[in-house]
């Protein structure tokens, strides 16, 4: 399962890099996996921090169920610790019904989840397809 897990993980952050990626944004990938955050992007000149969750788990086929807490440890113990909305700038979620969502992370007051769905609409975002993207930057 932990395996399936960083598989999943992974499936995420290559779904961000490809979103920033589209937008013409650039993205820097943090050396090691002990920082809060995932993802560095650079917003016209401001760096932002980007924590990525994914998410298989629905609600009720209206919404996904989006794990925020941490887990896990590198010295053998398994510890929890949840989501401090200072610790990143935007949570970027990809659901496994290929939604993407850009939060800011000031706006999330959830510790431990969120739902996202119909409450975050307004956070929905597309990749541009391929096409689009010539157009706009050749």
């Amino acid at each position: 399962m932990a395996l399936y897990n960083a598989l999943q993980g992974n499936l995420g952050l290559g779904k961000a890099i490809d979103y920033f990626t589209s937008c013409s944004i650039p993205v820097a990938i943090p050396l090691n996996d002990t920082q809060k955050y995932d993802l560095i992007a650079d917003f016209n000149g401001k760096l932002q921090r980007i924590s990525v969750k994914t998410s298989r788990c629905t609600d009720n086929n209206i919404s996904f169920s989006v794990q925020l807490r941490n887990t896990g440890g590198s010295s053998g113990e398994n510890k929890t610790r949840p989501f401090d909305n200072t610790s990143c700038d935007y949570v970027f979620v990809y659901t496994a019904n290929e939604e993407l969502y850009l939060i800011p992370s000031n706006i999330i007051e959830a510790k431990n989840a969120i739902s996202v769905g119909p409450k975050y609409k307004d956070y929905l975002i597309n990749i541009k397809n391929f096409n689009t993207f010539i157009k706009e930057n050749v």
